[in-house]
């Protein structure tokens, strides 16, 4: 009877191992793959011998070996991606040097352009009606070349602005990559010292495997499985963003897009705030075609309206209004020649008024000292000239607001 629960707790941790190993995302150097799969060989060879003990021993190292190879390959994955984005940031460094060095030659061309534009005003003191009337003309000239000038002096603002709120974005993606990466070695590490426990007490209970302590190391298997699937997402959507928005679309799924993108804007606010509770939901409208798009720009997009979602009812709990539940909600649909994102929030809302100027390039009404008023700004630009999409925006001032994203298949 001993051999026969000896026998059964062999064939358990044999497949919680193995549904470890068969992760796809787990490990992914033939090396190691190579390595692993002698350990489990060895295991197998002697199980059939009947020579137990000696097979537990092969699935302990082979444990043991798949956690130490497992953080092996995420700090070559983390070290690989601190290379590109170093790399990153010294062009968006030297693009900025280019912006200010434009600004400074523009402004000096205004500068040059008033002081014209003053000593045309002096002749035309002591000039004849006929210089007056010539004066005039040229003064008319000067003026729309200062508003040409004025206007790429603010377009090149706007640029440098927008080049250093990605190079912030960057920052702290980059800081919440390290911590997703962190969480998954402590559940990784949490996995191992559960098996260790387990494997004590059989020992000591004489090969004999209890229900309770098997659903445990299912239990924590199953809790480190979710969270790398999740770390993949984040990191997925974080490399996307590591490139300037290219010029040919390309045939994109939206609901992966969709999908990564809300759970880097969610997993990015719990950190920030751990007693946040707000209920989300994802309806993902199955066979969803393809559609030509500029990931990128779509991302950049979507991460603009999440966050001012997730904000707004944020900013709403914070005032303590009783029985309220912060939720927010996407949802993609196929309609007639086009498809639609709806991304839905119960937070603080906006009047007509707000909704008319939310656009408009440098107007906002957060609070936050790093706020540009430009991200929605973008958002519209990147909906309508990129993609020939719209962006809309229904709100209930103090209940909800929803934002509707179009995308013409045709």
């Amino acid at each position: 009877m001993k051999n026969i629960f000896f026998l059964a707790f062999i064939v358990l941790l044999i497949l919680s191992l193995e549904s470890v190993a068969d992760e796809p995302k787990a490990i992914h150097q033939k090396g190691h793959l190579e390595a692993l799969s002698v350990y489990k060989k060895n295991a197998d060879d002697y199980v059939a011998k009947n020579l137990n003990r000696f097979g537990l021993n092969q699935l302990i190292s082979y444990s043991a070996a798949l956690d130490t190879m497992y953080k092996t390959e995420m700090s070559d994955t983390i070290s690989a991606f601190k290379s590109n984005y170093d790399k990153s940031h010294l062009t968006r460094s030297n693009k900025i040097t280019e912006l200010n060095q434009e600004i400074r030659d523009l402004t000096e061309k205004k500068a040059k352009a008033k002081t014209g534009f003053t000593g045309l005003l002096r002749k035309a003191g002591i000039a004849s009606l006929i210089w007056l009337a010539i004066v005039l003309v040229l003064m008319q000239v000067r003026s729309r070349a200062l508003k040409r000038v004025q206007a790429r002096l603010d377009e090149s603002k706007g640029q440098l602005s927008e080049s250093e709120i990605r190079m912030q974005k960057g920052k702290e993606l980059l800081k919440l990559a390290h911590e997703n990466v962190s969480r998954n070695e402590q559940l990784f590490s949490k996995t191992l010292a559960v098996q260790k426990v387990l494997t004590n007490t059989s020992l000591a209970e004489e090969n004999g495997f209890s229900k309770e302590d098997a659903d445990r190391l299912k239990q924590a298997v199953a809790e480190l499985v979710r969270a790398a699937g999740t770390n993949q997402k984040i990191t997925s959507t974080i490399l996307t963003q590591e490139h300037e928005p290219g010029t040919d679309k390309v045939d994109a799924n939206l609901n992966l897009l969709c999908d990564q993108c809300f759970e880097l804007v969610y997993n990015g606010m719990k950190p920030a705030d751990p007693d946040l509770k707000i209920a989300v939901s994802k309806d993902l409208e199955k066979n969803l075609p393809q559609i030509k798009l500029l990931p990128e720009a779509v991302v950049q997009l979507l991460i603009n309206v999440l966050i001012n979602a997730f904000q707004s009812v944020k900013e709403r709990q914070e005032k303590q209004v009783k029985g309220y539940q912060p939720k927010v909600t996407i949802s993609t649909r196929v309609l007639p020649r086009f498809l639609q994102v709806r991304i839905n929030d119960n937070g603080a809302g906006m009047t007509d008024d707000v909704i008319q100027q939310v656009s408009q390039p440098y107007f906002t009404m957060k609070s936050e000292a790093h706020a540009s008023g430009l991200g929605m700004y973008f958002s519209k630009k990147i909906a309508g000239e990129m993609h020939q999409g719209e962006l809309k925006i229904e709100s209930e001032p103090g209940n909800k607001t929803d934002v509707y994203l179009k995308f013409f298949t045709s």
